[in-house]
């Protein structure tokens, strides 16, 4: 067999700011090739070639020695993108249940920002000089209290508690729960369409009850929130496209 395809799991980022995507990988045989060679040939595959006499098991060993360089290059290879861009390119966001039209707008005077959730519209007003500054604070101003808003009509649609909210800029995940009950959010989740956001609130407010992710977990997760799994997987699809949204 000339030719053989497998997957690897490469971990994006540090720590808690970690993600793990999986990498189709093409195991080739090359002729007169005298040691192992991988390139990353899209986002999410590559090409290892080896010698023809090496065995799969020590191209597997290779590919698993990797891993950490996988990560590098296909995080050098996303194309990063400004909040100001986005909103330019597809100007809404998602409070609650429904869908919001931004509109950008420049003040000669300060900025400042209209939030008229009942009419879902949401003007930010930049000043021309410090245009992206202030968009992202006045963006930030939004998500910080559509959010909070958010955690709390799931706490109590479900019954679970937290403590506080806290936004976060994560360079690769959406949210977390500490052990003393604070909800770190990232502020990206008011881009995504409500039934995401409602898996990742109640996905964090499920851990008040266990705090792996353990077949018990998910079992819970799936009575707060039907389709949990399906919607995990579509989520981090999204998460390719969105966290190379980039504050300044």
């Amino acid at each position: 067999m000339n030719e053989r395809e497998v997957s690897v799991d490469v971990q994006l980022g540090e720590n808690e700011n970690s993600r793990t995507e999986r990498i189709a990988v093409k195991i080739k045989n090359v002729p007169n090739s005298r040691s192992f060679k991988i390139r990353l040939t899209d986002k999410n595959t590559a090409i290892l070639t080896k010698p023809r006499y090496a065995s799969i098991k020590e191209a597997l060993e290779f590919l698993n020695s990797c891993t950490s360089w996988l990560a590098k290059q296909i995080l050098a290879t996303r194309k990063k993108i400004s909040l100001a861009e986005f909103l330019q390119n597809s100007p809404k966001i998602y409070h609650l249940d429904s869908e919001i039209s931004v509109e950008i707008i420049v003040s000669r005077t300060s900025p400042f920002m209209l939030a008229d959730t009942q009419n879902k519209k949401l003007v930010l007003a930049p000043t021309q000089e410090n245009f992206e500054t202030d968009l992202e604070n006045l963006f930030l101003k939004f998500a910080t209290k559509s959010l909070a808003e958010l955690a709390d009509v799931n706490s109590k649609e479900t019954g679970l508690n937290f403590t506080k909210t806290s936004i976060r800029d994560q360079s690769s995940r959406w949210a977390s729960r500490s052990s003393s009950g604070t909800l770190s959010l990232n502020w990206r989740i008011i881009l995504l369409e409500p039934q995401y956001q409602t898996y990742i609130i109640r996905h964090e407010l499920a851990h008040t009850k266990f705090m792996d992710h353990s077949v018990s977990f998910w079992i819970f997760l799936n009575r707060i929130c039907p389709n949990a799994q399906r919607l995990d997987k579509e989520v981090e699809a999204k998460a390719k496209e969105i966290f190379n949204i980039q504050l300044t």
